[in-house]
């Protein structure tokens, strides 16, 4: 009789049976192995040893892990969660955190059972884990929402830091990219932020704020920043007052200021041109002492923008050759003197106001100095009281803010210095710059040229921003650029019979001249 397909299949010793429901874990992994070590037997009884050995090893391994995670749970249940002090097998969450995010929805929002959640989310185990791991995921979460930078927080920060920034700067304090990134990390820290300035942050919050990088021009100390505040009520006290019963007392021809500057025998820049990528820069000058060794000028110029027609300059040397005093009068617009220092001193001060000063001006006049000592025997002197010479000082500290000279017309003379030293450098290099003949014939020739007319609005410049005058000069170009700018029409010398390059255009006749016409070419 044949087999019907309904009837039932008679059992093999590798069949098991279904377990009941309230067999317990230990039990489960007992039976299993057992079955393993069944199987492994009868491999051995077919002389396969090496798979049956390796199936009952892994089988075991297995077993042993598993009673040990549930053990280790199981005492992990009992566990009260400190969210700062968390076990460490619980750093690793089962889930990311978009997930842990909805999960914490579900629970918090739309209020679902633990047992749904784990229904859907079967990682979680047990209802005692899933409900420490929500509530330390949810305390994380918050933690992370707290620290976390918006759009308002950056805004906020940047109006922070500016302002610092700007109150250090009136202070007069360094500042560099490191204090900007710590002014940020303080100001988020104060809203309770976390913020690491990046270096481009750094970078993006000065071009929005038009910060740069630059020289220090002055060190100050803190007492001379503390009486910032009465300089400044000083200047403005000169100003209303002084300069104000100047205009009324005298006309703008008969008001003169002086002042010394001091120029190297050698005027030179610190910057040049060069490839980039150049590691070492070197360039040529014509005297290593002439860097060290300077003269000084005794300048000084009517408000009217007149050049006073003798400037006194005082040579770097201890004594002068006796055929010196032979060429000394050559030079029209010098009145050389000379000491050990090459500076000014008081006997000379006296020197100057004596000989050179009083015999080329008016009586009546007003004479605008700084608060140098030199100045106070030449005060005393009777030829002032005579010629009716009115002497006004510029309080101490503020000659940067009131002194005509040292705010425009020194510049001025230093820049034409310097670039005609570098056309003498690059195109008459045997020309020695630095030596006493050569020296004084190009201030000589500078000095006839800053006399010109035409540099009448330049020195009222000088004026104008000192405050004295109100009125804004009309356009004018600098003596510098003027002198050294040869138009394409005059690239040769204007005398008949020479036909060398230009040097220099004068500013009194419009006219180019070489280098050696122009040393001679005098107004």
């Amino acid at each position: 009789m044949g087999k019907h397909r309904w009837a039932k299949k008679p059992k093999t010793e590798f069949t098991t049976k279904k377990q009941p429901e309230n067999r317990t874990d230990d039990e489960n992994v007992l039976r299993n192995c057992a079955q393993v070590l069944q199987v492994a037997g009868r491999e051995l009884a077919r002389g396969k040893s090496s798979k049956a050995i390796k199936q009952a090893k892994d089988i075991l391994i297995a077993a042993t892990e598993k009673e040990a995670d549930l053990n280790r749970n199981d005492d992990s249940d009992n566990e009260i969660f400190d969210p700062e002090n968390r076990h460490e097998n619980d750093e690793k969450y089962l889930y990311s955190s978009s997930q842990w995010r909805k999960i914490i929805r579900l629970r918090d929002v739309e209020k679902w059972p633990l047992k749904r959640i784990i229904h859907y989310y079967r990682k979680l185990g047990s209802i005692e884990r899933a409900r420490r791991y929500i509530s330390r995921k949810r305390e994380e979460l918050k933690s992370v929402r707290r620290t976390k930078m918006s759009l308002e927080d950056f805004e906020h920060i940047d109006k922070e830091v500016a302002a610092v920034i700007k109150k250090l700067d009136e202070e007069s304090e360094f500042i560099h990219d490191d204090i900007i990134s710590e002014i940020a990390m303080r100001a988020a820290k104060k809203i309770g932020k976390k913020f690491h300035p990046s270096a481009n942050w750094v970078l993006s919050f000065k071009k929005r704020h038009k910060l740069c990088s630059r020289h220090i021009d002055v060190l100050v100390s803190n007492k001379k920043i503390e009486d910032s505040d009465k300089l400044r009520k000083s200047i403005d006290d000169f100003r209303k007052k002084n300069f104000s019963e100047m205009k009324k007392r005298f006309a703008d021809d008969n008001v003169y200021n002086i002042d010394q500057t001091g120029i190297k025998l050698e005027p030179i820049g610190g910057r040049t041109i060069t490839l980039k990528g150049r590691k070492r820069c070197t360039r040529k000058i014509q005297r290593p002492s002439a860097l060290t060794h300077s003269i000084t000028l005794h300048i000084a110029i009517s408000a009217g923008g007149k050049l006073f027609p003798k400037t006194f300059l005082v040579l770097h040397e201890k004594k002068l050759p006796r055929k010196f005093s032979t060429i000394r009068n050559k030079f029209k617009y010098l009145e050389i003197r000379n000491t050990s220092s090459g500076l000014m001193n008081s006997n000379l001060a006296i020197d100057w106001v004596k000989n050179v000063f009083l015999p080329k001006i008016p009586k009546k006049c007003a004479l605008l100095c700084d608060s140098w000592n030199g100045f106070d025997k030449m005060k005393r002197i009777p030829a002032i009281k005579r010629k009716k010479l009115f002497i006004d000082t510029i309080p101490p500290g503020t000659t940067s803010q009131l002194q005509p000279l040292d705010l425009f017309f020194n510049k001025q003379i230093k820049e034409f210095m310097k670039r005609m030293s570098n056309q003498i450098r690059l195109y008459h290099k045997k020309f020695a710059i630095a030596k006493r003949g050569n020296l004084l014939a190009l201030y000589n020739l500078m000095l006839s040229r800053f006399s010109a007319p035409m540099f009448c609005e330049m020195i009222k410049m000088a004026w104008f921003r000192s405050g004295y005058s109100t009125a804004h000069p009309k356009p004018f170009s600098t003596p510098a650029k003027f002198c050294f700018t040869i138009p394409e029409d005059k690239l040769r010398c204007d005398n008949s019979r020479c036909r060398k390059e230009s040097f220099i255009l004068c500013a009194h006749c419009r006219k180019t001249k070489c280098f050696s016409h122009g040393l001679q070419h005098i107004h």
